[in-house]
């Protein structure tokens, strides 16, 4: 319960504090990732443990954090998944900070603390897809546009959103499993730092495991299986980058390019890994936020 506790008050701090006359009301839900059939183990027991920058560990049970503005017309929505080399969720830092900025310019936030692979990764991608299709589900519920539910994911959480970007369900509405009914294909796609096809990082080994077969590794590269079906994206990345380096996202932007998607890429010449995120320094590369608030595809 302390843990628990711990991260509240750390979502408390983010959020519970704008309650000015002028701060937009914001209507929050907690729920359980739901599936269609029982889900995939990741062999992890045990409580999750939370440490003080709100970072979650030995999660085994997947949820979202529904941030909805009042708005008269349906908006659109951002699924969030946040990095952590799949060690950890850093749910905070780039998933709670984000939902705030995205909030605030009138776009639903959902919030994803999805379960680590610990060596399975379609533990992730299985939460990830099941995620896509409740948005969608209770998209009317919600007051969120069908047609424009994305989705953003920082580092670790950049390749599970590479990976759903690609490796999507296509709805079937004669399906007897209700859930089938609803695609789990992104209307966007948001790259913020991702690691892409770095074979030999810890984030990679955390998703594979570690001595992944040729077939594995070929699964978990969504640079593979890119095509002209792929949802438009907005990439950004710095080049001084060391943890996940910016070729990936060069090779990301190519492909989509090469198949006739929309893309737009920011590449930055400072601010390494950790420089890129939602805490606005006033550096030349936080600018990147303003430049994804700009762009079309989002709203």
């Amino acid at each position: 319960m302390l843990r628990m506790n711990k991260l509240m008050m750390l979502m408390l701090f983010l959020f519970g504090l704008n309650l000015g006359s002028n701060a937009q009301e914001i209507r929050k839900i907690v729920l359980p990732v739901l599936y269609q059939d029982t889900p995939l183990s990741n062999g992890l027991s045990g409580k999750e443990e939370v440490n003080d920058a709100g970072a979650v560990f030995n999660i085994s049970t997947a949820e979202i954090t529904v941030m909805l503005p009042t708005s008269g017309e349906p908006t659109s929505c951002v699924i969030m998944f946040p990095g952590g080399a799949y060690k950890f969720v850093n749910i905070v830092e780039a998933g709670f900070r984000g939902a705030e900025i995205f909030n605030k310019a009138g776009i639903a936030a959902v919030v994803v603390k999805y379960r680590l692979p610990n060596g399975n990764g379609l533990v992730s991608l299985e939460d990830g897809t099941q995620v896509i299709r409740m948005v969608r589900r209770m998209a009317k519920e919600w007051n969120i546009n069908p047609n424009k539910i994305g989705i953003y994911g920082s580092s670790a959480g950049g390749h599970l959103a590479s990976m759903l970007s690609v490796h999507w369900k296509p709805a079937n509405p004669t399906s007897t499993n209700e859930w089938e009914h609803y695609s789990s294909r992104p209307d966007f796609v948001i790259l913020v730092k991702p690691v892409i096809n770095t074979a030999g990082s810890g984030t990679m080994k955390n998703f594979a495991g570690e001595n992944p077969s040729a077939d594995k590794l070929h699964f978990a590269n969504s640079l593979n299986f890119i095509s002209k079906d792929c949802a438009p994206a907005f990439i950004v990345h710095a080049t001084t980058d060391k943890a996940a380096p910016v070729q990936g996202s060069i090779s990301y932007y190519l492909k989509l390019t090469e198949n006739g998607v929309p893309a737009e890429m920011h590449i930055f010449g400072e601010g390494g890994h950790g420089g890129i995120g939602f805490r606005n320094k006033k550096n030349p590369e936080d600018e990147w936020v303003n430049l994804l608030l700009r762009w079309k595809y989002l709203y």
